[in-house]
């Protein structure tokens, strides 16, 4: 079966994984289990999540408290649900850089107001209870020029 092949018959949640070990550079497990590293990198590729206590809102969970875990176990690891949160942070963070053409012009748009998002920032897009799904709908417009 070709590499391609065998790439589209994995689960969702391995395909998220997968793509995020490619972003970050690992750390998400076989069960879908985020490491805590693995989102201090996406903290550290993304520094405008530390803006206005995002990653707390989104992920649950802090950067101190992140390098803590950290400091105490490399290998800690994140709850299921904040591991489905960071996976969808990092999924979004991902599009937004492949729509703008680059990770500084992903940051750049995470910061400012969007027509399409009813004048809101993405970065408070996060937080909202659909947050996700929003932008991602709003990335795929833009990606194909909808601008609605």
């Amino acid at each position: 079966m070709a590499k391609g092949m065998a790439y589209h018959h994995r689960s969702a949640r391995a395909e998220q994984c997968v793509h995020h070990q490619a972003h970050t550079g690992g750390g998400c497990l076989d069960t879908g289990i985020m490491t805590a590293a693995s989102v201090l990198d996406l903290v550290t590729a993304y520094p405008s999540l530390r803006v206005k206590g995002v990653l707390q809102k989104v992920v649950g969970i802090s950067e101190r408290a992140l390098k803590g875990r950290v400091s105490r176990n490399p290998g800690a690891t994140l709850s299921t649900e904040q591991s489905l949160r960071a996976r969808q942070l990092a999924e979004i963070l991902d599009k937004a850089t492949q729509v703008m053409g680059a990770r500084n012009g992903a940051e750049a748009w995470m910061g400012r107001r969007a027509i399409g998002l009813d004048g809101r920032v993405p970065l408070d897009v996060l937080t909202l209870p659909d947050g996700f799904s929003m932008l991602r709908d709003h990335l795929i417009r833009l990606e194909y020029g909808v601008y609605i």
